[in-house]
């Protein structure tokens, strides 16, 4: 969503008002609603969008319609809308500090996160998402898992050592697997 920090960029999904350069044609909405109703809509990273794309989300979470910048009825209430955010991952670092070798607890991790929330997004966006799942970290199975699955695109014989160097070399906590390629 980082291509909607600016507010005149959600214009891209309901289209340009009338009287603006690009007011005649489509919007992104309006292509698939000619389509259908039924779509997954993937909105990564939700945290780094504007106000204005929360705003114009709400009708779309509350009844699956919106109204496009030409006045049409768009209707996506056969929809799935899902919203990923690193919104209190640094706040959950900073609770993490301490000499507790066990770490917080997920209780307390998914309450710091909830909160986090709570101050990002407003209430009436908040209240109409149906579920928030929060996700733990990695275990070093999952990551080794993964790695022997990317090794697989390389003409290489996995080995548990060649696993083990890889790991070792290819994750760190702070950015996760991205390092892995």
């Amino acid at each position: 969503c980082a291509e909607f920090s600016h507010g005149h960029e959600v214009a891209k999904l309901i289209g340009a008002p009338p009287g603006y350069v690009g007011s005649s044609q489509g919007s992104f909405f309006k292509e698939k609603a000619d389509v259908s109703s039924r779509w997954v809509f993937l909105f990564d990273e939700i945290e780094k969008a504007n106000d204005k794309l929360f705003n114009l989300l709400l009708s779309l979470l509350d009844d699956g319609t919106i109204t496009d910048s030409t006045g049409n009825l768009l209707d996506f209430s056969n929809s799935i809308f899902i919203f990923t955010s690193n919104q209190g991952i640094s706040d959950i670092k900073e609770t993490s500090l301490g000499f507790s070798s066990k770490g917080p607890s997920q209780e307390s991790i998914n309450t710091t996160l909830k909160d986090s929330l709570g101050k990002k997004f407003s209430p009436e966006f908040r209240n109409r998402i149906d579920e928030f799942i929060y996700f733990n970290d990695l275990t070093p199975e999952n990551i080794a898992e993964i790695v022997k699955m990317n090794l697989k695109n390389y003409h290489v014989e996995i080995t548990s050592e060649l696993v083990d160097y890889v790991v070792k070399n290819a994750y760190s906590r702070e950015y996760g697997v991205r390092e892995l390629k």
